[in-house]
């Protein structure tokens, strides 16, 4: 049974099972974010954890925790083996923004996993002056920036993976090539790419 709202957009060539596989959870309030967007670079920075589902081998990453400045749209990704190595990720993170560019996150956007909400992680926002917003329970809409990431980073690396004929558990060298990519991209939005509105030079 095809749902009401999707009915409508179907043509005489459209195929209900296949626009009912790819449906998804509806986008995230517009503009929502704002209130959390002060306009300095780095000072807001969306992050999530993704897990790769299909199992690699066992000295291979299977996660990977994503950060992007909100004002910039900056990525950085860290391939990790477990949940456990956040906190060190999040640590490498804020002091790489301190030393590379000399600025300061004030606040983390997140959902409220245990990855975040742990005592060390806790502790380290608590020490450092860092606000944690975070959203509902069971919301990825509400976490739409970092989910967004995550989808069109694994969608990059599938097509990088299946062009160049490499095994699945090359993803995490895709993954870094993937974000390389996007920083240097033009953004309407900053009249340049994320990169070089932090002064790093084009690609």
């Amino acid at each position: 049974m095809l749902l009401p709202g999707l009915r409508s957009l179907l043509t005489d060539s459209d195929c209900s099972s296949c626009l009912l596989a790819k449906a998804r959870r509806a986008n995230a309030i517009e503009q929502s974010h704002d209130k959390y967007i002060d306009g300095v670079k780095f000072s807001t920075v969306s992050t999530d954890v993704c897990q790769i589902i299909r199992p690699f081998q066992p000295d291979r990453p299977e996660y990977f925790i994503s950060f992007k400045c909100n004002t910039s749209g900056y990525v950085m990704i860290h391939p990790i083996t477990g949940k456990n190595a956040v906190y060190d990720a999040i640590k490498q993170y804020v002091h790489w923004v301190s030393t590379q560019f000399g600025k300061v996150v004030k606040s983390f956007f997140c959902d409220q996993g245990t990855e975040y909400f742990n005592k060390n992680v806790l502790t380290f926002f608590n020490d450092s002056g860092i606000e944690l917003h975070y959203t509902s329970g069971y919301t990825p809409p509400a976490n739409g920036v970092a989910e967004r990431l995550n989808l069109t980073m694994l969608n990059d690396v599938r097509a990088m993976l299946i062009h160049a004929g490499l095994p699945s558990q090359s993803w995490p060298e895709a993954a870094q090539y993937s974000v390389l990519i996007r920083n240097h991209i033009y953004s309407s939005k900053l009249k340049q790419s994320p990169a070089v509105s932090l002064g790093i030079h084009s690609i």
